[in-house]
């Protein structure tokens, strides 16, 4: 599958706009910088799903999945723009 390429901060607005749509998650958010890994994860995905997750008030495990339930899709139609310098090393 084809993945549009964005920014680390496009993409962690992505993020954090795909958990806000979540009523239980409306106070919460990514914290970045979403991290590149060295090779793209076997289904193709560039960055780390290992996110820092804030949740305002309090941590459920409702929002653990839910977070997870979002990374998973947006990591399905998005990569993180790598530097040429950077890229894979």
């Amino acid at each position: 599958m084809n993945r549009l390429l964005v920014s680390n901060k496009h993409l962690l607005e992505i993020l954090n706009d795909g958990l806000h749509k979540y009523d239980q998650c409306r106070e919460c958010y990514f914290r970045g910088p979403v991290g590149a890994l060295r090779r793209p994860d076997p289904e193709g995905c560039n960055w780390s799903r290992d996110l820092i997750l804030r949740c305002s008030g309090r941590a459920s495990d409702s929002c653990q999945l839910v977070a997870k339930r979002v990374t998973d899709e947006v990591a399905k139609h998005y990569n993180l723009e790598v530097p040429t310098t950077e890229k894979y090393r």
